[in-house]
């Protein structure tokens, strides 16, 4: 080949090769992320160390923040509806366990009690009435509360609610008595030797009260260790309502005054008017205690009477053993 023609075809390889090279830079090039410092070449956005925001797991989640590894999803409630949007900046150890995704209140202890109802017109007048003795004749008592917590007491000896919410004397002259608005006596269970009503949240009850005697009595009645007259502790010491000869009585309510009642309904423990006044140990029970007149008849001389049998001796019982001479 002769010098020329040489020459001629290393230029053109020469010239190939500056056309080829921009072509190979660009394809080898490491990708550029725009929003990084102005614009320039930097590492790609799964090299950034972070560390997990609350945003991550369960809020909003914005484009430039997703980590990594995502946490189990039970360690944050499941698939993220466990914190509410409310509490999207908040951190997990700030908020409450109790709360769910629904936003259905919960109640912060099971169980009934009776709430300080709506007002209603009941009109009493006040009478003399001095007590035979500083002791009550009589205690009574009925416990209360849902269905569900009766079943659990009852555990699996259970028989239903195949009782009324009634408690009496052996011999029936004081008679108590749970019943609702219409006067219909409601259902209860014995759970050991305790007689349970059975009641719903929300409904309205009365507390019907029969003095079958001829004498007169005093009863003083507690609703959740709180005298129902003036919703202070119940005490013996404190006054009540006179029964006469043969009659019975409804307490239809807290008294507000000598003409209304705030009305007893079963309610939340935590909405009971033991419970908002500080008072919530004994929730669950109604007590009352029955007091004789002065010149009247205690109540255990009426059952002395009432049992008194007119034959006592009515077979004959075998001689003594004879004596030995």
């Amino acid at each position: 080949m002769n010098p020329a023609a040489l020459l001629r075809l290393l230029a053109s390889l020469g010239l190939l090769c500056l056309l080829t090279l921009p072509a190979c830079k660009a394809k080898n090039a490491p990708a550029s992320s725009p929003g990084v410092g102005g614009g320039g070449a930097g590492p790609a956005p799964a090299d950034v160390g972070r560390m997990a925001t609350r945003a991550d797991y369960g809020g909003r989640r914005s484009s430039s923040s997703a980590p990594a590894t995502a946490p189990a999803p039970e360690a944050y409630g499941g698939d993220g509806g466990y914190y509410g949007r409310e509490h999207e900046e908040a951190a997990p150890s700030d908020l409450d366990d109790s709360a769910i995704a629904t936003g259905t209140p919960q109640r912060q202890r099971p169980g009934l009690g009776t709430s300080y109802g709506e007002q209603h017109f009941s009109r009493v007048t006040t009478a003399p009435f001095v007590r035979g003795a500083s002791e009550p004749d009589v205690l009574l008592s009925l416990w209360y509360n849902d269905p569900e917590g009766i079943r659990l007491a009852q555990g699996g000896f259970g028989r239903g609610f195949d009782q009324v919410s009634q408690a009496s004397t052996t011999d029936g002259t004081f008679v108590v008595s749970v019943i609702d608005e219409w006067g219909s006596v409601l259902s209860a269970a014995d759970v050991g030797s305790k007689r349970y009503v059975a009641g719903e949240e929300g409904q309205r009850y009365k507390l019907r009260v029969q003095n079958n005697s001829a004498f007169r009595f005093e009863v003083v009645a507690s609703v959740d260790g709180l005298d129902v007259i003036d919703g202070q502790p119940g005490s013996f010491a404190k006054r009540g309502y006179i029964l006469d000869p043969w009659s019975s009585i409804t307490i239809d309510g807290w008294r507000t005054g000598n003409d209304s009642i705030a009305a007893f309904r079963f309610s939340g423990m935590e909405d009971s008017y033991a419970e908002r006044t500080g008072q919530g140990r004994n929730i669950g029970v109604m007590g009352f205690a029955f007091f004789h007149e002065r010149g009247g008849v205690p109540w255990a001389e009426l059952q002395r009477r009432d049992s008194a049998d007119p034959f006592p001796r009515r077979f004959a019982e075998p001689p003594p053993p004879r004596h030995w001479r």
